[in-house]
């Protein structure tokens, strides 16, 4: 490729930056959901509660002492920045990642190229919305390069992170824990030092009431019960009904339990990258299918699962799986706008959480069987 596998990666990252920016800076406040960030931003600057129903506010106080600097930064750049950061991150952490799993130089940058092409489509939406998915997405990403890495430190830190940005990292943090025990304090010191920092920037009293209420706030959405969501749900509600309430509550315990069985039992014996990209899929496919609150864009945190699938199955040799996956994501990513005339918004709340569970099955048979799922630089 006279061009560059490099070039022509960093070409499509940015160019898809640079439109995206200039619709953000031309109305910063059309299509985004960065509102509820500087509100809470504003609402913590004069002590007020952050917490109102299931409505605005579902991160922890953290979220909002992290997100301060881009509040004070003009509406426009603070926007675009925000945009910014997480698409570095994602990026930075795929050709992390794809730089552990090639043998060479060359392999690198070809499949950090296919990796972005694939992903990149199912990305965009969150980008797009100034969500903090892709942030989350990219922490994830480092995560699982730090841990293939054998960088324990930074593994944690970017896990206590991630929870920071959404509370339900904290279950990634168990299962990290699952494949490597020697993370457990770590992430004890990261996560704690992350819960604590908003006690830096606030009086203890206030800080302490926010995480009350933000206590609150996580049960109430637990049990929220709306067709809006891409889970497990999803696919049950076309058929007319849906598991809340308790059944809800047990059948996502049960699935927690059964990965970090998993993980425990199966992917600590495996060697990096397999056991590291393990991780990452279990984690992220967790969140997805049995988070009661994942929407078709959340789904960014999900995409470079699939993206990186289909590339390395490419290069064990298995081109089927390889281009079943590529066609998985490529769908996930295009499908849901050329069929809205027929089915509105809601093809993705059930095609998405298909997806997962089929990649889900997937990664859990190769895992058990002891079959390399991707393949070993070594």
């Amino acid at each position: 490729m006279r061009f560059g596998y490099l070039k022509g990666a960093i070409s499509v990252w940015l160019v898809a930056l640079l439109v995206i920016s200039v619709m953000v800076a031309a109305r910063p406040l059309k299509r985004t959901v960065t509102p509820t960030y500087h509100q809470a931003s504003r609402d913590w600057a004069e002590r007020k509660t952050l917490y109102e129903g299931t409505s605005g506010m579902h991160y922890l106080p953290p979220f909002v002492a992290l997100y301060a600097p881009f509040e004070w930064l003009p509406l426009p750049v603070s926007e675009v920045a925000w945009r910014w950061l997480g698409t570095a991150m994602i990026a930075g952490g795929l050709w992390r990642i794809c730089r552990r799993c090639s043998k060479t130089r060359e392999l690198h940058q070809r499949d950090f190229f296919f990796v972005t092409l694939l992903s990149l489509p199912l990305c965009l939406p969150a980008i797009r919305n100034g969500q903090a998915n892709a942030t989350m997405a990219g922490l994830f990403l480092l995560a699982t390069a730090c841990l293939m890495e054998k960088r324990t430190w930074s593994t944690a830190l970017c896990l206590g992170l991630a929870v920071a940005v959404k509370p339900l990292g904290v279950a990634a943090v168990g299962l990290a824990v699952a494949v490597s025990p020697s993370l457990i304090l770590p992430c004890i010191v990261a996560t704690t030092g992350v819960l604590l920092l908003p006690y830096a920037t606030a009086p203890a009293a206030y800080v302490t009431a926010q995480y009350q209420a933000a206590w609150l706030n996580l049960r109430e959405c637990a049990v929220i019960s709306e067709n809006r969501f891409a889970d497990l749900n999803g696919i049950i509600r076309a058929f007319g009904t849906e598991l809340n309430g308790t059944a809800g509550l047990v059948l996502r315990a049960l699935a927690g339990l059964a990965m970090f069985l998993l993980c425990v039992a199966w992917v600590r014996r495996q060697s990096d990258p397999e056991r590291s990209l393990s991780w990452f899929g279990y984690s992220t496919l967790y969140l997805m299918i049995f988070n009661p609150m994942t929407e078709a864009n959340s789904y960014v945190i999900l995409a470079p699962g699939f993206a990186l699938a289909a590339v390395l199955a490419w290069n064990r040799g298995f081109r089927a799986v390889g281009y079943f996956w590529a066609a998985a994501v490529l769908s996930m990513g295009l499908l849901p706008n050329l069929v809205r005339p027929w089915f509105g918004n809601s093809f993705a709340l059930v095609w998405h959480p298909i997806m997962a569970l089929l990649l889900l099955g997937w990664l859990t048979v190769a895992v058990v069987s002891r079959r390399e799922s991707v393949p070993s630089p070594q």
